[in-house]
């Protein structure tokens, strides 16, 4: 079993799209190695609401798929 992947992205304001353009060739890459996106968790900065954290976790799609069928 391989461990899960996660990556925190700091956000500073900006738009959605500047954010894709951030995340998309990450996300890319990691589907071509086989692992999936899992979950996306948005943590807010409570002293300062325009800088937050995208949390993504990418799990091994193999895996996934095994736990699944057990």
């Amino acid at each position: 079993m391989r461990s899960p992947i996660e990556i925190e992205l700091p956000l500073r304001g900006g738009s959605v799209i500047s954010v894709m353009q951030r995340v998309s060739p990450i996300t890319i890459l990691l589907l071509q190695a086989l692992y999936a996106p899992t979950t996306l968790t948005l943590i807010l900065d409570q002293a300062n609401t325009k800088r937050s954290t995208l949390l993504i976790s990418f799990d091994y799609l193999p895996d996934l798929i095994n736990e699944f069928l057990t």
